[in-house]
């Protein structure tokens, strides 16, 4: 597609070609090394700053959060600038960490005319080099102080450290994503979620007793996406999972987190994954299986790479639901007194039963127990209930996910665990 609209833009008699691609690096790389006729890429989708020359064509990725920019000037000449940078020339810098990229630099372009277009590049430090606007810097700073007002209170505490920094969540097994993933998994009654380390933001670093705030879980999903359902059969799972691992030992934004699955991963094997690196509930993966699956619906579609989801129908979830949706609806739970005590219950009684274990529990639609606070004392706790309600059964799925109720002032907010637990082994 570059190829055939440089050389339309080329016949309509465009003396420079610009492309803008929001595109993984490897792909913008595959398309400067394109006879394409396209002068310049400015490329993002990956935070990182970049610069690569190829054959007279120039790929400039500028970094990421609105931290720095670059100021591009073009001119076009019989010479080029004795300054100019090497043919061939690269230098890639990840994530935030760009103290060490140049502060400018020159590259000509040498056209097949003969001539060249000479680059100037300027790399613009938002935070140093620029000053704020006046007034624009008021009005922000109100709209901030509202937000914080109505959404900067505790909403969700963690037992220990936690890390959402892209370095370690879009390369890592990650607390807080297994947590989601769960969330997904429950809430859409499938057998398999995943989430891609590219949909999750905030890059929040917590300590020991701190805790996100209704703030931090709207900046962790800002796009308010929603999901989509996928009958998927293991082997097509075993594809996808090797498309988004293919990265490692690098970070990416297509590194899945899951629930339902634990995996495997030989770093030094190509394709990282086979069946047997891969279980569903302590059995291997299956072929030919179909397993339900839930996914973000960017991810679904095939994006970030994740090629293995195209050729699968999706269906809409019940519900339009966002994952702060249902992130909201989790860290609401404890502000309900009857579901606190029913928490505490299920502690006592079942301080180590699985999710399977949950599921499989039957429930008895003629004398239903609503709560477990419904059941007569004297009851043997696992093997008498028979005649829990689905809804019960579900809460109690729900409170599996949590490790305590901790009070906040007025508030009742849940703490989970801040230890991964093994999903996602890397040898």
């Amino acid at each position: 597609k570059v190829v055939e609209v440089s050389r339309l833009l080329r016949e309509k008699g465009c003396d420079l070609v610009i492309c803008l691609t929001h595109m993984a690096t490897a792909s913008d790389e595959e398309a400067l090394g394109l006879d394409s006729g396209v002068d310049l890429f400015l490329g993002g989708h990956e935070h990182e700053y970049l610069v690569r020359t190829k054959a007279g064509r120039l790929l400039l990725k500028s970094g990421s959060d609105y931290e720095t920019f670059s100021d591009v000037k073009l001119e076009e000449s019989d010479s080029p600038l004795p300054d100019s940078l090497p043919e061939d020339f690269g230098i890639r810098l990840r994530g935030r960490n760009t103290q060490d990229a140049p502060k400018s630099f020159a590259i000509s372009l040498k056209k097949p005319n003969g001539r060249y277009f000479n680059v100037r590049v300027e790399r613009v430090e938002v935070g140093k080099d620029c000053e704020p606007h006046k007034e624009f810097e008021e009005y922000y700073r109100k709209q901030v102080e509202a937000l914080e007002r109505t959404l900067g209170v505790p909403a969700l505490g963690f037992q220990g450290p936690l890390s959402l920094a892209s370095s370690s969540v879009r390369k890592e097994e990650n607390p807080l994503a297994n947590l989601l993933t769960d969330l997904m998994r429950l809430c859409f009654s499938t057998e398999v979620s995943f989430q891609n380390a590219g949909g999750l933001r905030g890059a929040r670093v917590l300590s020991p007793g701190e805790f996100l705030t209704f703030l931090d879980l709207r900046e962790l999903q800002p796009y308010n996406e929603g999901f989509k359902l996928l009958s998927m059969p293991g082997k097509a799972i075993l594809e996808l999972l090797n498309q988004s691992y293919s990265t490692l030992p690098g970070e990416h934004g297509r590194f899945l987190h899951h629930s339902g699955l634990r995996v495997r991963i030989d770093l030094k094997k190509s394709p990282p994954l086979g069946l047997e690196d891969i279980e569903f509930e302590g059995q291997p993966l299956q072929p030919e299986r179909e397993y339900r699956v839930s996914a973000p619906d960017f991810i679904s579609q095939g994006r970030d790479g994740l090629f293995a989801f195209e050729k699968f129908a999706k269906q809409p979830t019940k519900e339009p639901l966002s994952l702060f949706d249902i992130l909201e609806a989790f860290v609401k739970t404890p502000s309900c007194p009857r579901k606190r005590e029913e928490f505490s219950l299920f502690k006592k009684a079942f301080p180590s039963i699985t999710d399977k274990e949950l599921r499989e529990l039957p429930s008895d639609a003629d004398t239903p127990f609503e709560s477990l606070m419904d059941i007569p004392e004297g009851f043997k706790v696992l093997s008498d209930l028979k005649g829990l309600s689905k809804g019960c059964i579900e809460r109690l799925r729900l409170y599996r996910l949590a490790e305590g109720i901790e009070r906040k002032g007025d508030e009742f907010l849940f703490t989970v665990k801040s230890a991964v637990e093994g999903r996602i082994l890397k040898v």
